[in-house]
């Protein structure tokens, strides 16, 4: 289970993962899962000054994302933290695959991307990502 997934489907429900039985929490605080996503997402980057860079996949931003076996879209919301991570992308570079093999670039802590800009090269942000899978 995915952190971030587990974290998705509290908003998402307001009912504990584990135990489909217990009582919903607070169920008016229940969040849309398009608003739990960009919690996690691109309002994440912004809050921390960072959504010019991340927080979304665009062109011209840092490629760090995770591809999940399911559509969060497309499965009951009670089975949002049951989706594996298939692989991750750091910086554009694929670093993990289920098969738990390290791919690319060792993972790493990161400077801030502000700090990155100055002393880094440009990264190609073009790339697609089924070059790399």
């Amino acid at each position: 289970m995915c952190s971030s997934d587990l974290g998705i489907e509290v908003a998402v429900r307001r009912q504990d993962p584990e135990d489909t039985t217990a009582p919903v929490f607070m169920p008016e605080q229940r969040i849309s899962l398009d608003a739990a996503i960009a919690g996690y997402t691109i309002e994440a980057a912004y809050t921390n000054f960072l959504d010019d860079d991340t927080g979304s996949v665009e062109v011209g931003k840092y490629a760090d994302l995770i591809i999940l076996s399911d559509n969060l879209f497309d499965i009951p919301t009670a089975q949002i933290s049951n989706a594996k991570v298939l692989a991750t992308l750091l910086e554009g570079e694929l670093v993990y695959r289920s098969d738990e093999r390290r791919v690319g670039k060792e993972c790493r802590s990161r400077r801030s991307p502000y700090h990155q800009k100055q002393n880094a090269t440009a990264l190609p942000h073009n790339r697609t990502i089924t070059q790399h899978l």
